[in-house]
């Protein structure tokens, strides 16, 4: 009994690492895309200056 308990347990504490992991990636994203945001507003700024 003693060990199927530790076994769901386990597989419960598992699922929830996996979570986290795509919690993580998706903060990771939005991190990404933010600059891309910003560089492209500088890169028409610079070539407003150019013209």
């Amino acid at each position: 009994m003693k060990n199927v308990s530790s076994g769901r347990t386990r597989r419960r504490h598992q699922k929830h690492k996996r979570t986290k992991k795509k919690k993580k990636k998706k903060k990771e994203e939005k991190k990404i895309k933010k600059p891309k945001i910003a560089r492209k507003k500088m890169f028409s700024l610079f070539f407003k200056i150019k013209k």
